[in-house]
This record gives structure tokens, C-alpha cells and sequence, in this order.
């Protein structure tokens, strides 16, 4: 769908092997929720900056080689922050 939305020269697999590479940000936060669980607001704030760092790593690496692609970066970061949302109210909810 990025692919085809953006209208890029990008392949399907190397776009997904960029979204895959920007899990990192989400398995960090992840490790540090398993630690500070027990601060009942922390764990929002954690997947928040976790989600953003992602998101907006995904659509930096995305849009690095193609200058065209810059001013649509809000458009590209939208579905990969609800993608990564998702994966992260796996963890436990929310």
C-alpha cells in the first residue's frame, strides 16, 4: 500500500525490509516495559516514544533516496505509526 501510495521507485521487499528494521525501537521498548511496569503512566509514554521513534525511522530511511518523497513524510509515517501500534498493543493493550 506505502508503495503504491507514495508512487515511488521502491521495491515491495525492500520497503517491508525497512519496516522490519525498524522494529528495533518498538523490541527496545518492549525491554524496558518488562522493567518498568510497576509506575502506573510510564508504560504509555514508553509505547508512545517507542511508536514515534519507529515511525519516524521508518520514514526517514524511506524517504532518504527519493528528495520527492520528502514533503509527503507525514503521509508515509501515518500508516506505519498505526502499524506499529498495533504491534504494540499486543504487548498489553492499549
Amino acid at each position: 500500500v506505502l508503495h503504491r501510495l507514495l508512487g515511488s521507485q521502491a521495491s515491495f521487499s525492500r520497503t517491508l525490509g525497512i519496516i522490519g528494521y525498524s522494529l528495533v525501537p518498538i523490541v527496545i521498548t518492549t525491554l524496558l516495559l518488562l522493567l518498568l511496569d510497576k509506575v502506573p503512566w510510564l508504560p504509555l509514554l514508553l509505547k508512545l516514544a517507542g511508536i514515534f521513534w519507529a515511525a519516524y525511522s521508518a520514514g526517514s530511511i524511506l524517504t532518504s533516496d527519493a528528495p520527492e518523497l520528502e514533503r509527503r513524510r507525514p503521509l508515509l509515517i501515518y500508516p506505519v505509526f498505526l502499524l506499529y501500534w498495533f504491534l504494540m498493543s499486543l504487548h498489553g493493550g492499549a
